[in-house]
């Protein structure tokens, strides 16, 4: 930002202007000038600016120090003032159980609430998961304003495909490793890779002494990741259709990623396991839970080569557009399983895309109460 429009905004914002305010905010944001930032949103939710509200109840649902309670009360009565990020948010938080009973009902009825305030997430995640195929298809080609079509789409959704997961086919018993054939849609997964390649950035790990993650030559691929706040309803289906399958509770999983390979872009054999003889993933570990289990979904198969290898196995796997692959990165007892050591292999030719989902072995920091 010009210096000389940063300080007119500024000067605006000091005066009251909410709109300079939030504009203000996110300019700090940006510059990881978090606390500044926040202070502008506070300022601005002070106002009762709807969006105000919405963007510092995200913050306290996405930054510490967490405030889980204010964020949704935030969030609501953005919600409530009519603002449509608020409302698919609040359908989010309502879907996933953030400081609230769990109701898929009635994020249902918030979706259809930023939808008609023109929520685009929230018309996508009308039409993907109704059931009248042809009038979803013709809603999103055409983003129409009509509330009928919306709401008749709200009416027909059927949940019940997610929640009838297919069992898994034990591949490995030690380590335990299983594929699940035809885990995702077709559909699903070409939506999924349109969702996440605007926001692909390059892909991190966690530093072994400071715990945090870290750009590192092991691995040169890219990734988009969906913290809640920047998720979707068809995100959190998709979660609690894993649950199903690993009989682990969504609340236990980390923010989902889809991860991007082009050709020779790699993730070199590794642990998804927190090594708890090193201080970063041991401090991680002691904060969050053990990193237990390891879920990718295949989105497509337009690439040669590309596998994920266990070398210590002598093993390597490559699913179909839909498949899926996870394997527990513990043995029975919770010890940290050294022949879960893997590779993300490099594609010869073409794009591959995975949807990768680690899991804890205790509830993430939104769920604590």
């Amino acid at each position: 930002m010009p210096a000389l429009a940063a300080v007119g905004i500024e000067r605006r914002a000091a005066a009251g202007e909410s709109l300079a305010q939030l504009e203000l905010a996110s300019a700090l944001d940006a510059n990881g000038e978090y606390d500044a930032a926040r202070q502008w949103l506070e300022r601005a939710a002070a106002s009762g600016d709807a969006l105000g509200r919405t963007m510092l109840g995200e913050v306290l649902l996405s930054r510490s120090p967490y405030d889980v309670r204010r964020g949704v009360l935030l969030v609501r009565a953005a919600a409530e003032a009519g603002n449509a990020r608020a409302a698919h948010l609040l359908a989010l938080l309502t879907a996933a159980g953030v400081g609230q009973p769990q109701s898929w009902t009635n994020a249902v009825g918030l979706l259809l609430a930023a939808a008609l305030g023109g929520s685009t997430l929230a018309q996508d995640a009308l039409a993907n998961s109704s059931s009248e195929t042809a009038l979803a298809k013709e809603a999103l080609r055409s983003r129409t304003k009509d509330g009928a079509i919306w709401t008749a789409l709200a009416k027909s959704i059927d949940l019940q495909p997610f929640f009838a997961a297919p069992r898994p086919g034990i591949v490995s018993a030690s380590p335990r490793i299983a594929v699940v054939r035809d885990f995702l849609s077709p559909e699903l997964c070409n939506w999924l890779i349109a969702r996440a390649r605007p926001v692909l950035r390059p892909a991190e790990v966690y530093d072994r002494d400071s715990g945090r993650l870290i750009v590192d030559p092991n691995r040169n691929n890219r990734a988009s990741l969906f913290p809640l706040v920047l998720s979707d309803f068809m995100l959190l289906l998709l979660r609690e259709r894993m649950a199903l399958v690993i009989g682990l509770p969504a609340v236990f999983m980390e923010h989902p990623a889809v991860l991007h390979y082009r050709p020779g872009e790699e993730y070199r054999p590794h642990w998804d396991y927190c090594d708890l003889t090193l201080p970063g993933p041991a401090k991680d570990a002691a904060e969050n839970g053990q990193r237990v289990l390891t879920f990718i979904v295949y989105l497509n198969d337009e690439y040669e080569a590309g596998e994920t290898a266990f070398p210590r196995l002598g093993r390597q796997f490559r699913g179909r557009r839909g498949d899926a692959l996870f394997w527990w990165n513990v043995d029975p007892d919770g010890k940290p399983d050294e022949q879960t050591l893997h590779a993300g292999l490099a594609p010869r030719q073409g794009e591959k895309w995975l949807f990768s989902q680690w899991v804890r072995d205790r509830p993430g920091i939104l769920f604590r109460g």
